[in-house]
């Protein structure tokens, strides 16, 4: 006898993330059923919701890190791709905020995904100033950064020969010659880096920026009347002075004090001395000599 069958259910069971089990339960005319299944294999998409990334202006990004190496994409627009089109994973720089489509393509299934990518302003160094940009060792010197916005955050390096590494404008006082880099960062956190240079003085430490005069008159009249070490740069000196029988008739260690012709109180007569002179020069430099002096009435 022949039974004719018809199909009394129809069950579908997702047994993983590519095939789907179907199963068919048939009936026939004598009440005998029967159950077969079917193994379909399928690709496809889920639409996925639109993506924002932010970056700052001049910097790049990734726009799709999770891309399956089984699909095949292409972007759009074309401005500010690196990698062109077609990459899975494009690198985009854009100048402005942009919105980017992706046509994804795989075993004539289809999908798209959008990337959204907001461009925030970098802050702009207008100006950047030292002064004086030269100074003796020690010395201060004033930085000062303008900045558009005016009121970004500013951080200065290296730090150690600064008075506040946290203002638009640091007092500095290096001991050598220092090259200070300013990031400055907007409330967005994108920054800018720049750098000025404050150079040390090379400061000699010889004649004539170290200077005796050879005769000095102390007769009262507010001319030449005490005998001084000159210099701009002297740091410390010992000056000595000595009769024509080696006896020591003046000493000093102070730039400010100078010799005014006595000795023990008493003015000395006219005559030639002999003085022996040492300096520190700011820098760590030394200077020595040896000479006479005149002193006239």
């Amino acid at each position: 006898s022949i039974f004719i069958m018809h199909a009394d259910s129809i069950q579908f069971q997702a047994s993983g993330v590519d095939e789907i089990i179907i199963f068919l339960t048939s009936t026939d005319s004598l009440g005998c059923s029967t159950t077969d299944s079917l193994i379909l294999e399928y690709d496809f998409f889920i639409e996925e919701e639109r993506d924002t990334l932010i970056i700052c202006r001049g910097d790049s990004i990734f726009l799709n890190p999770d891309f399956n190496p089984d699909y095949d994409y292409v972007w759009s627009p074309a401005e500010g791709l690196i990698s062109g089109i077609t990459a899975s994973n494009p690198l985009a720089a854009p100048d402005e905020n942009i919105l980017y489509t992706a046509d994804i393509s795989t075993d004539g299934c289809d999908g798209r995904k959008e990337v959204y990518v907001i461009v925030h302003d970098v802050p702009i160094i207008q100006s950047l100033q030292a002064d004086p940009v030269q100074v003796a060792p020690g010395f201060e010197s004033m930085l000062l950064v303008e900045t558009i916005p005016p009121d970004v955050d500013v951080v200065w390096m290296p730090q150690e020969s600064l008075d506040n590494p946290f203002v638009h404008n640091p007092i500095a006082t290096p001991e050598e010659t220092t090259t200070y880099i300013v990031t400055a960062t907007n409330t967005e956190g994108c920054i800018v880096v720049d750098s000025i240079t404050v150079f040390i003085e090379d400061l000699p430490c010889e004649i004539p920026y170290v200077f005796l005069p050879n005769a000095f008159s102390p007769n009262g009249d507010g001319v030449n009347d005490v005998l001084y070490v000159r210099g701009e740069h002297i740091e410390r000196l010992t000056l000595i002075i000595y009769n024509r029988w080696g006896e020591e008739v003046f000493r000093t260690t102070q730039l400010d004090r100078g010799w005014d012709g006595t000795f023990k109180g008493e003015d000395l007569p006219p005559d030639v001395f002999a003085y022996h002179l040492e300096v520190e020069c700011i820098g760590g430099e030394f200077f020595s000599q040896k000479g006479n002096v005149s002193l006239i009435r």
